[in-house]
């Protein structure tokens, strides 16, 4: 739409291109919810989703051969007055809701309180467009309004007309949709990925309230298995204790959304403030749950305001135990519903009593490892899949007779074609399937930590208060992997000693410093210079590393040093670390230098890497661009800065290529059905 056509009046909205970077990184859910809410505060009775094709037809995702082009959200709310464009779209992140109870006919709390919510539009398409139909003394009015990416700051009005009497309310048509929305839109059931946000609004105005997602109605009560309600008194900024009341929602198996943010914030007037993790764990294959939280704390909110974050921790904290307890009892009646229909199956191997102590003893403990393949999640097996069940039932049984390998001969096993047979034989003599299991379950701690990680190192309502050596230095000496590929638990050397003791740690493990033992005599010639420099503090041995790791590589005769040293998250790399960093290296060199136990040469290479989640400007120019301090960049010995997020990101990358190796090793496609199933249990992608 042009802004020089002579039929619209253009108004200026106070958008910069930083505000527009930031609403354009707003995640699908959040734009979409943001349309529908704007709807609710309209005081609409209907409000419809639609997602079209080019044609205008309902897209259809089993439709290869269309694309998805315009997300249209319609009501039969009040409209947009046209005297009131300049306070309802002008603001920037200020709103004229701000104060306002309720809407005007069916006292709604409003959910607007930042202003910003339309301008979120601009993350799921590049071309926003309004048409309303309002009323006004007894007289209905239609207009047009449009703004874009080009020209963000521009809004586009088309002059009002009168027109004859009809339903007042607004249609959002979005446009030249983003690569984003289409990639969310491809993978995910937007009903489900919806729910969440609008459980409190359908559940407050369920008589006067119909949504509709590509012409289905959202009904809760299709959708909720089960809600409970608890108070908490938690303390405010003042240290005084608010009442807070939270609803945990569980949702029926059928509602599958990415478990992310489902905690709903409200104040005391039940007005929309914030939206949160919940806070229970990932990867702990739980039912899909939403929180709802509403307490006067919130009564004041601001998202800049960093008061809020230890409340919302606290919040989290007191509603963790119960909201745990409640899924875990659901989830372990599905199990016990599940496991009773799947040994009801007539192939299910223990169906006669057993007639003696261990028979009994098999049985149970084959029940067991059933229940274990549904503890991971339920998708494994279970009672309608005949032919997995078919699989399963004698390859587990038949673990309980040897320490079996899936081998030869496994149509005798299972009715298996001979092709079949053979091509399973292939697959089957490389691996033993309780490996493969060990070896996911490794991968999958991997993953889960480097998640609980990053949450520890980059949200703020917890780095703020994570400790560098009692609490982070600690988490990380458990999990030395990350930092490389070539390093495991076993090859921490020290753990916040001095270098001195790492001088001896070294030289007493002749597994791994030295090829021989070393004689006593020149372990005392160690300890004797130890003891004549340790008091000296221009040596810097008594300098201390955080962690300290060591590598024999395989060619058996030369060793990489890894120096590391912690930061907490909140405290930017700079140049007093760069000075720690330096003392360190004169330590280890005075060592090398005297012969006191210590080596920097082309068989002992060494690494100090400083770790925090940020760099200071002030020295970034003093490292290259692969990250070494540059005047220790070549050599024996060189000085890194990392930040978490490399760190993690890499450990990410290196897990995924085992992954993908792991599948690569057992790829023949006739055999894939029976160990995806179990990949799967570890929350594994199974490959196409």
């Amino acid at each position: 739409m042009s802004s020089c056509n002579v039929d619209y009046l253009i108004k200026t909205i106070k958008l910069t291109d930083q505000a527009v970077k930031k609403y354009k990184a707003a995640t699908v859910t959040d734009a979409l919810l943001q349309a529908i809410y704007n709807s609710i505060d309209a005081d609409a009775t209907k409000i419809e989703l639609s997602i079209y094709d080019a044609q205008g037809n309902l897209f259809d995702k089993t439709n290869k051969n269309v694309d998805c082009r315009q997300i249209v959200v319609e009501d039969n709310g009040s409209g947009i007055d046209f005297s009131q464009i300049d306070k309802i779209f002008l603001l920037l992140e200020d709103s004229w809701k701000k104060g306002k109870e309720a809407t005007p006919i069916y006292h709604r709390p409003y959910h607007g309180h930042l202003g910003s919510g339309r301008f979120k539009y601009l993350a799921i398409g590049d071309s926003i467009i309004w048409n309303t139909i309002y009323k006004k003394d007894g007289k209905y009015y239609q207009y047009e309004m449009s703004f874009d990416t080009k020209n963000p700051q521009k809004l586009n009005i088309k002059p009002e007309k009168e027109v004859p009497q009809q339903n007042t309310g607004t249609k959002l048509t979005i446009t030249s949709l983003s690569s984003k929305f289409e990639t969310f839109f491809s993978r995910n059931n937007i009903l489900d990925e919806l729910i969440s946000g609008l459980l409190l609004d359908l559940t407050l105005s369920k008589d006067n309230l119909h949504i509709f997602i590509q012409n289905n109605e959202v009904l809760l009560d299709n959708l909720i298995e089960q809600r409970k309600s608890f108070r908490y008194e938690i303390e405010n900024v003042d240290k005084v204790g608010v009442s807070v009341d939270s609803e945990i929602v569980v949702w029926k198996k059928q509602v599958d959304f990415v478990d992310h943010k489902h905690t709903f914030y409200y104040n005391s007037e039940k007005q929309y403030m914030e939206q949160k993790p919940s806070g229970i764990p990932a990867g702990t294959k739980l039912p899909k749950h939403t929180i709802i939280v509403i307490s006067s704390l919130f009564d004041n909110y601001s998202a800049l305001d960093k008061t809020f974050s230890p409340i919302f921790y606290r919040i989290e904290k007191a509603y963790e135990a119960d909201v745990l307890k409640l899924l875990t009892q659901i989830k372990n009646t599905h199990l016990s519903e599940s496991l009773n229909a799947i040994i009801e199956n007539p192939l299910y191997p223990f169906r006669e009593q057993p007639k003696n102590a261990i028979e009994d003893a098999k049985r149970t403990a084959y029940n067991a490892c059933l229940y274990y393949l549904l503890l991971n999640d339920e998708g494994v097996i279970s009672e309608k899949k005949k032919t997995i069940l078919k699989v399963v039932f004698p390859l587990l049984k038949k673990s309980f007779s040897e320490d079996y390998i899936l081998a030869d001969n496994l149509d005798k096993i299972i009715e298996l074609s001979p092709d079949d047979s053979n091509k399973y034989n292939r697959m089957v003599n490389r691996i033993k399937l309780s490996k493969i299991i060990e070896k996911y379950n490794l991968l999958i701690h991997r993953k889960a930590f480097l998640r609980t990680l990053e949450k520890l190192v980059y949200d703020e309502t917890i780095s703020q208060y994570l400790e560098e050596r009692t609490q982070l230095h600690k988490i990380v000496a458990q999990e030395s992997w990350i930092f490389g590929k070539e390093f495991e638990n076993e090859d921490l050397v020290t753990n916040d000693k001095a270098i001195t003791t790492m001088i001896r740690q070294l030289n007493l493990r002749e597994d791994l410093y030295f090829e021989e033992k070393l004689s006593d005599e020149k372990l005392q010639e160690i300890e004797e210079f130890i003891r004549n420099n340790k008091q000296n503090v221009e040596s810097c041995i008594n300098k201390i590393p955080d962690l300290v790791l060591c590598k024999k590589e395989d060619n058996g005769e030369s060793f990489k040093h890894l120096l590391i040293e912690l930061k907490k998250p909140t405290v930017s790399i700079n140049k007093t670390c760069l000075e720690q960093a330096l003392q360190v290296y004169n330590g280890i060199l005075t060592v090398s230098k005297k012969n006191g136990g210590l080596k920097i040469s082309e068989q002992h290479k060494w690494q100090y890497c400083l770790v925090s989640s940020k760099i200071s400007e002030t020295i970034k120019s003093e490292f290259t661009k692969d990250g070494h301090l540059a005047e220790k960049s070549m050599g024996n010995y060189i000085i890194d800065c990392r930040t978490w997020r490399d760190i993690i990101d890499e450990a990410d990358r290196r897990i995924d290529q085992r992954l993908e190796k792991m599948e690569a090793d057992i790829c023949d496609d006739d055999c894939q059905d029976l160990l995806n199933q179990y990949k799967q249990a570890f929350n594994i992608k199974v490959s196409e």
